[in-house]
């Protein structure tokens, strides 16, 4: 995750290149998103842990939020405290292109 889109209310207001969960993708200090889905196939629950990997290879969780229909504005203020600490440049740099998300200098 590199940034927000505060134009949208949804989980595509986290701006980033999602992808399945395999564990060599995971890089330190870069911000991740897990969606846990539990409960029974006509009652689902779910879960969305946002989370970094620490230098020992552990993982660092940052907030847990419980899915209903406003879940992804409710990370807005941790994913913009941790990208404001821990990215050179400001989240209102991050552009999107063509799917793709490069941060400006």
């Amino acid at each position: 995750m590199v940034g927000l889109d505060k134009s949208k209310t949804d989980g595509y207001s986290l701006v980033g290149n999602f992808k399945g969960q395999r564990t060599e993708w995971y890089v330190e200090g870069n911000l991740y998103l897990d969606c846990g889905i539990g409960g029974s196939r006509k009652n689902q629950h779910k879960t969305y842990t946002l989370f970094t990997f620490t230098e020992d290879d552990k993982i660092d969780t940052l907030q847990v939020v419980e899915g209903h229909y406003d879940w992804a504005p409710q990370f807005w203020p941790t994913i913009e405290k941790y990208l404001q600490e821990h990215t050179r440049c400001k989240i209102e740099d991050a552009i999107e292109y063509k799917g793709d998300v490069t941060m400006s200098n």
